[in-house]
Formats: structure tokens, sequence, C-alpha cells
């Protein structure tokens, strides 16, 4: 049996009806480029979460670095965050001209540490927070806010995994002031192509946010700020429109799966399951289980032979990447964050994956596991 880590043909055919009348209606439109389609999905998604504004961009990385922008983030800032995520995190703070300072992650959650954030607060000159909410666990929002508050540093949220998840019953993206969420394809709500979209509680911010994505216009041919090119085309507006009407049965899905690896998995001694903190009722973007670091290329061997496609997220934490050398981090600086790096596999989990795909991942990690322990 072949089991794949995510499979976008299985979801397309399930709404294929739906998609095509939502496509064939923006093509015979004429209307490409932002405009109504392009409102009214914003607007679902306000309503979705509730309490917000919703602005839609071209993509997750461009959500997190207009979302730095608008909260004043620039050259010669300091910005805060993980050092256990996609590049994009690191890479937006950069671009925006800032220089990113890592805290290291809870071994539990694998999310930024509280409390080690605070003592790089502590330590003085950062502008913002950036926490993120990995695999679709929410960080204790609450108490980044309270840091934000005590440090004066605006806190943004980098939601791209993490749609549809709630902190304390609040759907992500309700409470702080700014949240980027990605619609790539493989996210929980995830489009077909790129496209990204930011969250505020602040019309004005959300206006500002609108300039910004489109060269910083405020009218045709008229600029008072310098913005970038991040529109979010109308024909994605309209099938995310359409993932949208059935995020909850997504959701809900992946669920299913997560539950189900949970009970099969949690006899297993030598794996680690993902937590489930009770703040949080958190989505499976990712269900990454952790294993010992001489096992790790073992299993993934092992289930690769047996038709389980895994991925490991992430291999190399961001201190470590040469692209952010000229931070001077080194390894050993981030021991939780390593660590994480060395033992975490993905496995599948996708809204279409059925329960025969899911034994059969559990059956092969039973086997190869019984093999490690004897070997």
């Amino acid at each position: 049996m072949k089991v794949p880590l995510f499979d976008g043909r299985r979801e397309f055919e399930a709404d294929r009806n739906d998609l095509m009348r939502a496509a064939e209606e923006v093509l015979s439109s004429g209307e490409y480029i932002l405009g109504e389609r392009v409102r009214r999905f914003e607007d679902e998604v306000a309503r979705y979460v509730g309490g917000v504004h919703a602005v839609g961009v071209a993509s997750g990385t461009d959500a997190l670095m207009l979302a730095l922008k608008a909260a004043g983030v620039g050259p010669g800032d300091r910005v805060l965050t993980t050092p256990f995520s996609f590049f994009a995190t690191a890479g937006a703070i950069v671009s925006s001209g800032a220089e990113p300072v890592f805290a290291d992650i809870e071994p539990a959650t694998l999310n930024l540490d509280p409390a080690r954030a605070r003592q790089a607060l502590e330590r003085g000159g950062i502008k913002a927070i950036v926490p993120v909410h990995l695999f679709g666990l929410p960080v204790d929002v609450g108490r980044f806010v309270e840091l934000g508050r005590e440090f004066d540093a605006r806190v943004i949220h980098d939601a791209a995994q993490a749609f549809g998840s709630r902190y304390r019953g609040r759907a992500i993206g309700a409470d702080p002031d700014l949240t980027a969420f990605s619609f790539f394809p493989t996210k929980n709500l995830g489009g077909f192509g790129d496209g990204g979209m930011i969250l505020t509680s602040s019309e004005d911010t959300a206006e500002h946010l609108r300039r910004l994505r489109a060269h910083g216009a405020t009218g045709k041919y008229l600029h008072e700020v310098v913005g970038t090119n991040s529109r979010l085309d109308a024909l994605q507006a309209a099938l995310l429109s359409v993932r949208l009407s059935r995020i909850d049965e997504a959701l809900a899905s992946r669920g299913r799966i997560a539950d189900a690896y949970d009970r099969a998995l949690a006899p297993l001694p030598a794996i680690q399951l993902p937590t489930r903190p009770a703040f949080a009722d958190r989505t499976f973007h990712q269900y990454a289980i952790r294993v010992g670091e001489q096992q790790r290329d073992r299993i993934r061997s092992g289930l690769a032979d047996r038709g389980v496609d895994t991925a490991v997220h992430y291999p190399r934490p961001l201190h470590m990447q040469g692209a952010l050398s000229h931070l001077g981090y080194r390894e050993g600086d981030f021991p939780e964050a390593e660590a994480a790096s060395r033992q975490v596999i993905s496995l599948p989990i996708f809204r279409k994956m059925r329960k025969d795909e899911c034994k059969h991942v559990v059956s092969s990690l039973d086997e190869l596991l019984t093999e490690v322990t004897v070997a």
C-alpha cells in the first residue's frame, strides 16, 4: 500500500464541482486581481474567526512581512522568535530589515517557550515578538500578550499552520493585534497555489495593509507610502471560499486521524506523541512524533519501504541555517530546538486520508519499532 504524506488530487476531487463553478464564475467575470471576489472571501474569513478585519495577500510569507511592516518593524529593529519553524518566519524578519533574535522552544509543545522568551526580552532591545503556532498547536497566547505589554513589544502571530485552531475557546486570530495565515496547498485551509491573509482588530491597520499590498497606493497612481505587489488573486479567493465552506469538516477529519494515531501509538514507548495542552484546541497541519535520534533514519527508511511517506519538519533549526550565519549563533545555543530537529517525524495526515491507510501507517510503525527494540 502507498500512503502519501498529502494528496491534493484526492482533495480536489472531493470538491471538484463547486471548485469548477467558482473558477468559471471568476474567469467569466474578467475581474482577476482583488475586486469583489477577494472582498467576499475576506469577509467570510473575518466572520469565521470573529471580530476582526481580514486582508488577503499573495502568500503566507508576504502576510508576515506586511504585518511586521504595519507594526512599524524596520531596519535596526530586533524581533524575537523561535528557532524551530519554517525559514519564512526568520526570512520575513530579515526582509523587513530587522534582526531575528531566537529563544529556545518547549520540548513538549515544540513552540516558543514563554519563560525563555522572557529571558531574551529582559536583555532589552526587542521591538516585536513573533510566536509560531507550530503544526496547528497554539502557543499560550495570553502569556505572550502579557510579555508584549510588559516589555512594550508588538506581538505578531505566525499562524501559517494553524487556521481553525483555538486558544481558550477563541479562534487564533481573534485576539492578537496582527496574525498571519498561509493558504499554501497543504495547509489547513489550502488553496491552489500561494496565498495568505493578515487579520487585525484595527480598522486603521487593515486599511494600511490594503495600501501596502498594492504598492502603497491610496488611489490610481497616487502613492503615500512604499508598499509592494502582494495582491490575492480573485481566482484563489473564489477557490478558497469553497474550501472555507468545508473547513470544519476538513479539520474534523484531520482530528479523527490524529485521534486514531494517538490511540494506536500511545502503547509504543519509543514514540513521543503530539501534546494537547488544556488551553488549546489544536488542529493537525502536521502529525509530528518524536523518536530516538539514532532511530529516526532507520524508521523513515523502513516506512518508505512499506510505502509510507514521511517528512522531517525541520531537519536544521533556523539559527544553524547558512543564510543566517551572520547572526553569530552556534550549535548548542538552543538545545531543545536542536534535539527536536534530530527527532521529529511527520506522518501522513490529510482530509481525505482513508482508515486503511491510517492502519497501515500504525502497523508499519509497530513492526519497525519492534525491530528497532530487538536490534
